[in-house]
Formats: structure tokens, C-alpha cells, sequence
């Protein structure tokens, strides 16, 4: 557990530093309605092209055991309602090539490379599930039209 808070200070900090230059990120703010849930999202300019997005919502987790067909009578499976919370870095890398081509960088309209920390708390309603807690650190690459 020290390493991912060790992990999250040093994200933190390292976003914070660059927050000194001019800003030309934009905020922008979301509610996304998904497959297994509901989050909300603030993206908040940090640096000139750097952003930290805040998340929070509900998330559902759906597993099925066919595996116990061959034992038992039936499948097993279990559901859970997961509140989530989330801090995400963003850095995007081509926000000013876009805007020189004449492109549409609205709302942050361009490439971009992310690592997401997520915390995923207790259950509020479970079956057949046991209930943990974990933090993961994911990066990843997008783009935003």
C-alpha cells in the first residue's frame, strides 16, 4: 500500500510543478453514462498542455463461473455496485500541431498519453461477490474528436 500512495504523491507532484506554465487545455466537465455505471468527470488544466481529470461514480461488476456447470446443476455468478473515485493525468502531445494546421482543438480535441489512478470502495449491494477494495494504476494512449 506505501508504494501506490508513494506512486500518487509523485504523480501529484510532478503535475503540480508544471502547473506554472500558460494554460491552453481547456476545463471541461462530463457525466457519462456506461455500460456498468455512472461517472462524473472534471478536467481541470494543470499546464500548458497537461490536464487532471477527477472522476467519481458508480460502477457495476458482473462475473459468471460456467466452470461449476460440471459439478453442479447450474452456474455461479455474483454482482456488485461499486462506488469509484479516480485521478487521471493527461498530457497532450499534439494540441498545438492541431490548432497550427487549423485543426479543432476544442475541449482539449487532440492525441494524448494518460496514466489513471482508481480507488474502488466496498460494495453497496453485492450477491454472491466478496467485497475488497483496491487501488490500480493504468496507463494508456487516446484521442478526443
Amino acid at each position: 500500500m506505501t508504494q501506490w500512495r508513494k506512486l500518487l504523491s509523485v504523480a501529484v507532484l510532478s503535475v503540480s510543478v508544471l502547473g506554472a506554465e500558460a494554460q491552453q487545455a481547456e476545463p471541461t466537465q462530463s457525466v457519462s453514462v456506461e455500460l456498468g455505471g455512472v461517472m462524473y468527470a472534471y478536467e481541470y488544466p494543470a499546464a500548458k498542455y497537461m490536464t487532471l481529470i477527477a472522476r467519481a461514480g458508480l460502477q457495476a461488476q458482473y462475473a459468471s463461473t460456467f466452470y461449476n456447470t460440471i459439478f453442479y446443476d447450474k452456474p455461479t455468478w455474483s454482482l456488485g455496485l461499486y462506488p469509484v473515485i479516480s485521478l487521471e493525468s493527461r498530457f497532450y502531445y499534439n494540441l498545438a500541431k492541431r490548432y497550427a494546421a487549423g485543426k479543432m482543438t476544442y475541449k482539449n480535441s487532440g492525441g494524448f498519453v494518460a496514466i489513471n489512478i482508481q480507488y474502488r470502495i466496498m460494495a453497496l449491494y453485492q450477491r454472491e461477490v466478496m467485497s475488497n477494495s483496491y487501488l490500480i494504476a493504468t496507463p494508456y494512449w487516446g484521442f478526443r474528436r
